[in-house]
């Protein structure tokens, strides 16, 4: 099973606590419209930016997977109850240095990447509007079992809910966006993997 993307671009944001810390890294320019990704640094991924070999502001290449564990949360009732959540983890990240030209000409970065395979077997599927499709895969990590939350994005969703069966294993091309919402007065970002191909296995 592949869970496998790739980001390349500037990094924007920075956000950095004892153990662990998040950046956003933006494929393409800082003034163009693309997504930027946030992404978990963890591990020596996060050591090496605490000791400064990255910074905001460079250009760099990272290769991610996507991991779902579930918290333990208090309702406001009393209760308690679970919440599943995803996280983007970086495994590696390099630097990606520019080629000669203008101080300022994005033609001397290579060209911007966000694209990812995730491959896995189909948990459920639901058409939440005439559009859009939400679908969760099973996939493994390192032994582990974990659950990816994924869009599709198209003319006729319902087609889609048609075709798939619960149990398919699938073969997802996809890309990572970046939305924000309030939530208890703070603004939280959501990675969503949106689907550009699927592939019955």
């Amino acid at each position: 099973m592949k869970n496998e993307f790739v980001l390349q671009g500037f990094i924007v944001f920075e956000n950095l606590a004892e153990t662990r810390g998040n950046i956003m890294i933006k494929p393409g320019g800082f003034q163009d419209t693309v997504d930027a990704p946030m992404v978990l640094l963890t591990g020596n991924v996060f050591q090496q930016y605490k000791d400064g070999q990255f910074r905001k502001g460079l250009y760099v290449k990272a290769t991610i997977k996507i991991q779902s564990y579930v918290n333990d949360v208090r309702n406001e009732d009393g209760s308690t109850g679970k919440r599943y959540h995803q996280e983007s983890f970086v495994q590696t990240l390099e630097r990606v240095d520019p080629i000669p030209g203008d101080f300022d000409e994005l033609s001397r970065f290579p060209n911007p990447i966000n694209r990812g395979v995730l491959e896995g077997e189909l948990v459920n599927i639901y058409r939440l509007s005439g559009n859009i499709v939400r679908m969760t895969i099973l996939t493994i990590i390192d032994d582990r079992r974990s659950y990816v939350t994924c869009y599709r994005n198209m003319p006729n969703a319902q087609r889609v809910v048609d075709k798939l069966r619960v149990g398919d294993q699938l073969h997802l091309e996809c890309y990572l966006t970046n939305q924000q919402k309030e939530h208890d007065g703070k603004i939280v970002h959501y990675q969503d993997v949106m689907i550009d191909r699927i592939t019955i296995m």
